[in-house]
Protein backbone atom coordinates (compact mmCIF):
# COMPACT_ATOMS: atom_id res chain seq x y z
CA UNK A 1 0.00 0.00 0.00
CA UNK A 2 0.91 3.59 -0.39
CA UNK A 3 2.40 6.05 1.90
CA UNK A 4 -0.51 8.21 2.27
CA UNK A 5 1.34 10.76 3.91
CA UNK A 6 4.57 13.33 2.53
CA UNK A 7 6.77 14.86 4.71
CA UNK A 8 8.67 18.15 2.95
CA UNK A 9 11.32 19.67 5.25
CA UNK A 10 12.72 23.07 4.32
CA UNK A 11 10.33 24.06 1.70
CA UNK A 12 10.59 27.64 0.35
CA UNK A 13 7.11 29.92 -0.05
CA UNK A 14 6.90 31.37 -3.69
CA UNK A 15 3.35 32.89 -2.65
CA UNK A 16 0.37 32.21 -0.58
CA UNK A 17 -3.31 32.37 -1.09
CA UNK A 18 -4.96 32.13 2.23
CA UNK A 19 -8.14 33.58 1.19
CA UNK A 20 -10.56 31.63 -1.31
CA UNK A 21 -11.85 34.27 -3.53
CA UNK A 22 -12.34 34.50 -7.68
CA UNK A 23 -12.77 31.08 -7.84
CA UNK A 24 -8.93 30.05 -6.50
CA UNK A 25 -8.82 27.41 -3.70
CA UNK A 26 -6.41 28.39 -0.57
CA UNK A 27 -3.10 27.02 -0.89
CA UNK A 28 0.80 27.95 -1.01
CA UNK A 29 3.02 27.22 -4.17
CA UNK A 30 6.69 26.28 -3.16
CA UNK A 31 9.92 26.42 -4.63
CA UNK A 32 10.81 22.42 -6.20
CA UNK A 33 14.05 21.30 -5.79
CA UNK A 34 15.62 18.24 -7.23
CA UNK A 35 15.37 16.45 -3.85
CA UNK A 36 11.33 17.48 -3.14
CA UNK A 37 10.74 16.96 -7.08
CA UNK A 38 11.72 13.45 -6.69
CA UNK A 39 9.56 12.80 -3.42
CA UNK A 40 6.42 15.08 -4.91
CA UNK A 41 6.65 12.69 -8.32
CA UNK A 42 7.11 9.22 -6.06
CA UNK A 43 4.38 10.13 -3.60
CA UNK A 44 1.81 10.80 -6.52
CA UNK A 45 2.59 8.13 -8.88
CA UNK A 46 2.33 5.85 -5.35
CA UNK A 47 -1.07 7.29 -5.05
CA UNK A 48 -1.79 7.80 -8.48
CA UNK A 49 -3.27 11.63 -7.15
CA UNK A 50 -5.04 13.63 -9.74
CA UNK A 51 -7.96 14.04 -11.72
CA UNK A 52 -6.84 14.37 -15.55
CA UNK A 53 -3.62 12.83 -15.41
CA UNK A 54 -3.44 10.56 -12.21
CA UNK A 55 0.01 10.03 -10.92
CA UNK A 56 1.41 13.01 -12.60
CA UNK A 57 2.10 16.37 -10.08
CA UNK A 58 1.48 19.38 -11.85
CA UNK A 59 4.77 21.44 -11.87
CA UNK A 60 5.14 24.47 -12.82
CA UNK A 61 7.95 26.40 -13.73
CA UNK A 62 8.42 30.09 -13.90
CA UNK A 63 11.96 32.62 -14.51
CA UNK A 64 14.01 29.16 -14.10
CA UNK A 65 12.15 28.16 -10.93
CA UNK A 66 10.07 24.89 -10.68
CA UNK A 67 7.14 25.23 -8.45
CA UNK A 68 3.88 23.49 -6.82
CA UNK A 69 0.78 24.29 -5.71
CA UNK A 70 -0.16 23.10 -2.51
CA UNK A 71 -4.18 23.59 -1.42
CA UNK A 72 -5.25 23.31 2.05
CA UNK A 73 -9.00 23.74 3.88
CA UNK A 74 -10.44 24.23 7.47
CA UNK A 75 -8.69 21.10 8.71
CA UNK A 76 -5.00 22.19 8.24
CA UNK A 77 -3.17 22.28 11.00
CA UNK A 78 -0.50 25.59 10.95
CA UNK A 79 2.08 25.86 13.14
CA UNK A 80 4.18 29.04 14.10
CA UNK A 81 7.99 29.45 15.13
CA UNK A 82 10.46 32.34 15.60
CA UNK A 83 7.86 34.58 16.27
CA UNK A 84 5.96 34.29 12.89
CA UNK A 85 2.11 34.28 12.60
CA UNK A 86 -0.02 34.05 9.32
CA UNK A 87 1.19 37.34 7.80
CA UNK A 88 4.26 36.12 8.01
CA UNK A 89 3.77 33.48 4.87
CA UNK A 90 4.89 34.56 1.63
CA UNK A 91 7.63 35.22 -0.94
CA UNK A 92 10.56 33.71 0.80
CA UNK A 93 8.58 32.40 4.26
CA UNK A 94 10.65 28.79 5.51
CA UNK A 95 8.16 25.33 5.96
CA UNK A 96 7.93 22.02 6.65
CA UNK A 97 4.90 20.49 5.57
CA UNK A 98 2.75 17.27 5.41
CA UNK A 99 0.90 16.19 2.62
CA UNK A 100 -2.08 13.67 2.61
CA UNK A 101 -3.34 11.56 0.03
CA UNK A 102 -7.61 11.21 0.11
CA UNK A 103 -9.84 9.12 -1.94
CA UNK A 104 -12.93 11.11 -3.29
CA UNK A 105 -16.08 10.96 -5.06
CA UNK A 106 -18.61 13.24 -5.62
CA UNK A 107 -21.17 14.86 -8.55
CA UNK A 108 -17.69 16.01 -10.37
CA UNK A 109 -15.54 12.76 -10.96
CA UNK A 110 -18.48 10.83 -12.37
CA UNK A 111 -19.19 8.04 -9.85
CA UNK A 112 -15.73 6.82 -10.04
CA UNK A 113 -13.35 7.12 -6.93
CA UNK A 114 -10.43 9.91 -7.70
CA UNK A 115 -7.53 10.51 -5.40
CA UNK A 116 -6.46 14.17 -4.39
CA UNK A 117 -3.72 15.72 -2.13
CA UNK A 118 -4.13 18.67 0.69
CA UNK A 119 -1.87 19.85 3.19
CA UNK A 120 -2.80 18.52 6.21
CA UNK A 121 0.04 20.24 8.16
CA UNK A 122 2.58 22.99 7.98
CA UNK A 123 5.20 24.77 10.28
CA UNK A 124 6.88 28.16 9.54
CA UNK A 125 9.99 28.22 10.81
CA UNK A 126 10.85 31.94 9.11
CA UNK A 127 8.92 34.56 7.31
CA UNK A 128 8.51 36.09 4.04
CA UNK A 129 11.21 38.25 3.04
CA UNK A 130 10.08 41.62 1.92
CA UNK A 131 11.90 44.91 1.12
CA UNK A 132 11.13 46.29 4.52
CA UNK A 133 13.50 43.24 6.11
CA UNK A 134 16.66 43.94 4.35
CA UNK A 135 15.92 48.22 5.84
CA UNK A 136 15.93 46.91 8.84
CA UNK A 137 19.04 45.00 8.59
CA UNK A 138 20.60 47.85 6.96
CA UNK A 139 19.64 50.33 9.60
CA UNK A 140 20.71 47.60 12.81
CA UNK A 141 23.99 46.80 10.76
CA UNK A 142 24.98 50.98 11.06
CA UNK A 143 23.38 51.15 14.88
CA UNK A 144 25.69 48.20 15.40
CA UNK A 145 28.73 49.44 14.15
CA UNK A 146 28.10 52.90 16.28
CA UNK A 147 27.48 51.09 19.05
CA UNK A 148 30.47 48.78 18.84
CA UNK A 149 32.83 51.31 17.59
CA UNK A 150 32.91 54.34 19.32
CA UNK A 151 33.47 54.21 22.83
CA UNK A 152 34.14 57.73 22.85
CA UNK A 153 30.56 58.26 22.45
CA UNK A 154 30.01 55.57 25.26
CA UNK A 155 31.71 57.76 27.66
CA UNK A 156 29.90 60.91 26.30
CA UNK A 157 26.52 59.04 26.85
CA UNK A 158 27.82 58.04 30.56
CA UNK A 159 28.42 62.00 31.51
CA UNK A 160 25.12 62.75 29.73
CA UNK A 161 23.34 60.32 32.38
CA UNK A 162 25.42 61.75 35.41
CA UNK A 163 24.37 65.68 34.83
CA UNK A 164 20.42 64.28 34.51
CA UNK A 165 18.77 66.15 37.23
CA UNK A 166 16.88 62.68 38.69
Amino acid sequence: MAEQKLKLKGCEIVFANMEEKDGFKRSLTIKVDAEKEKAITEFWKANKIGKQNPGVPSFKEYEGTKQMNLSFNDNTKFAYLNGTSEQSLGWGAKIDLVVNAFTYNNKFTGGKDKVGASLSAVLVTAGRVTGADADLADLLSGYEMAESNNDEAEVEDKAAVDDLPF
